[in-house]
């Protein structure tokens, strides 16, 4: 089989540089298969390490060139064609890069685990370490991470209330301040005869978001009756016209007998006053009652800030 020969770096920031690759030769013998079945199993060896070599270059060319997830690749690959410990160290290097501190740490131990008493065992084994309480403490980071955030009202409204995602939180203060999960949350605020205030709010983990809530006084309307204004029109008129028939049918009744004549007129126009009069009086009745049925709608507040 071919032999993987890799050269190793010290520093943290270096990585696998050279590599050789050597196969045995053949040597016919009376054993040997010389027919073409027998040739390409001889050449096996050669394409499996120049295969094996060009992972590895490939390998190191990405991660010169910051690649590193490609380098796993390639490495990984040539150590799949040509077994060799160093090209785990090579692995765990590009995962270290990557900030993958787990994945170094298992490379690195299967590089001091294959090779045959590594000369630079102890730095290894220091990196291990190091690699090991990084780790351990983005572990800790993640674990301490908030996981909720906090939701602060300004809210000038005595009385209001205040709702969160439909469910009521209390009574809305000048400062009032909640703790939720992260996301996008429905805030509600009311007070009776205040236009509720609506909107969503988004809540970030770990960070305070404050919400101005203003309230608007409501804009309300009533119902009235209406004054019957042309009724009572109606019975002025009738009730000036049963004047002048009573004023005219006195007058009739006060003439003597030789002004007869004029009596009888004067009594006609009284007739027509008094009938004039009846049918004001009735044309009234009938506005009464159909300005009585109707109803006037005013406004008894405006939409302005509420208190």
């Amino acid at each position: 089989m071919p032999a993987l020969v890799v050269m190793l770096l010290a520093a943290p920031s270096s990585v696998v540089h050279a590599q050789s690759t050597s196969a045995p030769e053949a040597t016919p013998s009376a054993d040997t298969d010389t027919s073409d079945a027998g040739h390409a199993a001889v050449l096996d060896p050669l394409e499996l390490a120049r295969q094996a070599r060009s992972a590895f270059e490939a390998g190191l060319q990405h991660f010169q060139l910051r690649r590193y997830r490609e380098a796993i690749r390639s490495f990984q690959r040539a150590a799949e064609l040509a077994p060799s410990a160093d090209l785990w160290f090579n692995v765990a290097r590009a995962h270290e890069e990557l900030g993958e501190w787990d994945a170094a740490v298992a490379g690195y131990r299967r590089y001091l685990r294959d090779r045959v008493d590594p000369p630079d065992r102890l730095q290894v084994e220091g990196r291990i370490a190091s690699l090991e309480e990084r780790a351990e403490a983005d572990r800790a980071n993640l674990t301490a991470r908030p996981t909720t955030g906090t939701l602060a009202l300004r809210v000038a409204a005595p009385g209001a209330v205040t709702t969160v995602d439909g469910r009521a939180v209390g009574p809305a203060t000048d400062d009032g301040v909640m703790s939720m999960p992260p996301g996008a949350h429905r805030l509600e605020v009311t007070r009776d005869g205040d236009v509720p205030f609506v909107a969503e709010v988004a809540v970030e983990a770990g960070l305070r978001t404050v919400a101005h809530a203003e309230l608007q006084r409501a804009t309300r309307y009533a119902a009235t009756r209406r004054q019957p204004a042309w009724a009572w029109g109606a019975f002025g008129l009738a009730g000036a016209s049963a004047g002048v028939s009573v004023g005219l049918g006195v007058d009739a009744a006060s003439r003597s007998a030789g002004e007869r004549a004029a009596a009888l007129d004067v009594a006609g126009y009284a007739d027509v006053a008094l009938g004039v009069a009846i049918g004001l009086a009735a044309v009234g009745l009938v506005v009464w009652f159909v300005e009585e049925a109707a109803v006037d709608t005013v406004r008894v507040a405006d939409p302005t800030p509420a208190p």
